[in-house]
């Protein structure tokens, strides 16, 4: 009875815990959601006042480079700069000492000031050095380059104490202004190499008021869709055309192959970098000869998106071109070549033994 009576308290206890673990988890999760509900319609209502800008500025939402901490909302080019912006729909007070944040739950409340866990100006401050890094590493000359970075609270509910340094503090109804305040003296051969970088790892690009290219392939379906061969051959902005061929390649539809093997002839690399990789999407063995073209570019970076391709598609002819590349000056390019052509060497080992034991 005493054994009994131990087994049902431990049991009773256990399904109170579980019961509580469960309360947690739901609280939390729910709270969670309103977070990151209130963080996108935050970063929805700085994008409408983006599609304020001139027609010389650029916008990509929703940007995650490579070594970039977390999701950048906004980078905004323009002949004036480039701007970095974090939209924070947070509820509370804040009251900002230079790059640190602090918080209390109402403007009114006397009692002390807490720091904030999130510190949206250190999240700017690192994003700003890690997208010149970014670009610096992919041959942008950034010696001169000042990345304008910008935090905006979507509640106007903060109050400075002392002024950031290294960011702005800008409310939503003020950034068209602020962003096109200032001297026009940006080169735009370097806004466009930026562009062309940034395109590829956005969730969506406003080139000018009222036209924006969502990063899905679905839009290619729409009832009145892009004219991609258009944008992709004759679109002045590279972006915009590294882009096209970035959906053409998601969308997986062999149709798209002819059109992508001419943008493998495209005069800006980022181009035929987008255009190499949505081949090796794709898979169809009509890109070969526009691929194996790509073998001999100039550019680094063309050869190993050409390379890794190839590691997607069944290829005939170009084995002996992989083969000359073995000893390629890039270290990366020499590594992936080695790759694909195990895989293929590996995969026809595997195919003779499956013919062997089929007879």
């Amino acid at each position: 009875m005493i054994i009994g009576l131990i087994g049902f308290l431990m049991g009773f206890s256990i399904l109170i815990g579980l019961s509580f673990f469960g309360f947690i988890l739901v609280f939390y999760g729910y709270g969670g959601g309103i977070s990151w509900n209130k963080g996108i319609k935050g970063e929805n209502i700085i994008a409408e006042y983006l599609n304020q800008l001139p027609e010389d500025y650029i916008v990509f939402n929703d940007v995650k480079f490579p070594g970039s901490w977390g999701n950048l909302d906004h980078v905004v080019l323009g002949p004036n700069g480039v701007f970095l912006i974090e939209t924070k729909n947070y509820s509370g007070f804040f009251v900002i000492d230079n790059i640190e944040w602090y918080y209390k739950k109402h403007s009114y409340f006397a009692g002390p000031l807490k720091r904030s866990i999130s510190q949206p100006g250190k999240q700017v401050i690192k994003n700003a050095k890690a997208l010149k890094n970014y670009l610096d590493l992919n041959g942008v000359n950034v010696n001169d380059l000042v990345i304008n970075s910008i935090v905006t609270l979507i509640e106007n509910n903060y109050k400075i104490k002392t002024k950031p340094k290294q960011y702005n503090i800008v409310n939503p109804s003020s950034i068209p202004e602020f962003l096109i305040t200032g001297d026009k003296n940006v080169d735009p051969k370097i806004l466009n190499e930026i562009s062309s970088l940034i395109g590829p790892y956005c969730i969506e690009i406003t080139y000018f008021k009222g036209q924006n290219i969502e990063n899905n392939d679905e839009i290619l379906d729409r009832p009145n869709p892009l004219d991609v061969h258009d944008i992709l051959l004759n679109d002045p902005l590279s972006a915009k055309r590294s882009h096209i061929a970035y959906l053409l390649g998601e969308s997986r539809n062999p149709k798209y192959v002819e059109l992508l093997c001419e943008g493998t002839k495209d005069k800006h690399s980022t181009v035929r970098c987008s255009s190499a990789s949505a081949l090796g999407n794709i898979g169809d063995i009509r890109a070969e000869d526009a691929l194996i073209n790509l073998l001999t570019d100039s550019n680094p970076k063309v050869r190993l998106d050409t390379v890794n391709a190839f590691g997607k598609i069944k290829y005939e002819k170009a084995h002996k071109h992989l083969r000359e590349m073995k000893n390629d000056e890039d270290h990366d390019v020499a590594k992936a070549v080695e790759l694909v052509l195990y895989k293929r060497s590996s995969n026809k080992r595997i195919y003779n033994l499956d013919k062997k034991f089929e007879r």
